[in-house]
């Protein structure tokens, strides 16, 4: 794939995603009670303690992973609504691929199309 047409992609989907989470009911999220904020935490951590425990598999040179981290993230949606959701999936995924997993962003094709995106250019946690 050409890697122009990557960066558009990737471009589309980051506006699309930041116009969708401006469309988001967050007033939802202010309507949980203190036991249903803790569920939610609850389900947050069960998320990146599975997450943690993921199965790795190497075959030849590729390597690849597996884990049940969707399950309780699942079962938010299911219990406290989307908007709820989001918030905790926004926040175990940082989480998950910049502390757990360890990737660094440096600019390549995953993250070379979010650069321009980033509010503060030369501070950009992407750089």
């Amino acid at each position: 794939m050409n890697n122009r047409k990557l960066t558009a992609y990737v471009s589309g989907m980051c506006v699309l995603a930041v116009i969708f989470l401006m469309l988001q009911d967050w007033s939802q999220v202010g309507q949980l009670s203190g036991a249903d904020l803790w569920g939610l935490i609850t389900l947050a951590l069960l998320a990146l303690v599975s997450e943690q425990q993921a199965v790795s598999i190497k075959v030849g040179g590729t390597s690849g992973g597996s884990s049940i981290g969707f399950l309780p993230l699942f079962t938010s949606v299911l219990l406290f609504g989307p908007a709820a959701t989001v918030g905790t999936i926004l926040a175990t995924g940082f989480v998950v691929e910049y502390l757990i997993r360890r990737k660094e962003p440096n600019g390549t094709e995953r993250t070379g199309a979010v650069r321009p995106l980033c509010p503060f250019w030369r501070g950009c946690p992407l750089d």
